[in-house]
């Protein structure tokens, strides 16, 4: 029987993505509550990115997990 697979923030990119995305989509709330639109468009691209590369981590994870 094969051991259980254990993520942690510290060792997964996939977990390291994810909580990115959660700093990033934070200080997308944070701007829009200061109705700075160039603070917006800063952070709206910003996570924009992190969702990208948490969708590959995962990607990349859901592969692992496969083999």
């Amino acid at each position: 029987m094969s051991e259980p697979l254990t993520l942690s923030a510290d060792e997964h990119p996939a977990a390291q993505a994810w909580q990115a995305l959660i700093t990033a989509n934070e200080a997308l709330e944070a701007a829009q509550a200061a109705r700075s639109d160039s603070l917006y468009r800063q952070a709206a691209h910003v996570t924009a990115r992190r969702a990208r590369q948490y969708e590959r981590a995962m990607e990349a994870l859901l592969e692992e997990l496969g083999e």
